[in-house]
């Protein structure tokens, strides 16, 4: 929910483009996603296949891992699309493709490393959210003489 009153208020501070729009739909699913992976919890472990006498996963497990798998690329398309569209010579545009590689190296560990999954998804996560605190921080700092909506 907090996501998507940041991206309400850093819509009024970018410019009125199809990447800036593109972008903060992106993001916008991704806080979406997010709450319904709340409403669906995981298995005890959120293993992708738990080891009981049928191996099967729940219902309810698949659709959090489903919509997992949806939301984690989202954001990270989300946010390299959108610091790429920011107009001017920027840090953040310097930033973004190193960050978008290793978002995206952590979002293909966490199947690979089936021990760590959950701390590869904490350190995502944690990424992705430093990635907003980063472009709000920009926004913020450069909005006077750089950043503004047009009509």
């Amino acid at each position: 929910m907090w996501f998507l009153a940041f991206l309400f208020s850093l819509r009024s501070h970018l410019y009125n483009t199809q990447t800036t729009r593109f972008s903060l739909m992106c993001l916008c699913a991704y806080a979406v996603l997010l709450i319904a992976a709340a409403l669906f919890p995981c298995d005890a472990g959120c293993q992708s296949a738990i080891s009981d006498e049928t191996g099967a996963n729940t219902l309810s497990h698949i659709i959090h891992m489903l919509v997992a798998a949806a939301a984690y690329p989202l954001a990270l398309i989300g946010l390299l699309s959108l610091c790429l569209s920011v107009r001017g010579k920027f840090a953040l545009r310097l930033f973004v493709v190193p960050a978008a590689t290793v978002g995206f190296g952590l979002f293909f560990a966490i199947p690979v490393f089936h021990d760590a999954q959950g701390l590869l998804q904490r350190v995502l996560e944690a990424w992705i959210y430093l990635q907003f605190v980063l472009v709000g921080w920009h926004v913020a700092a450069n909005r006077p003489h750089s950043i503004q909506r047009t009509a």
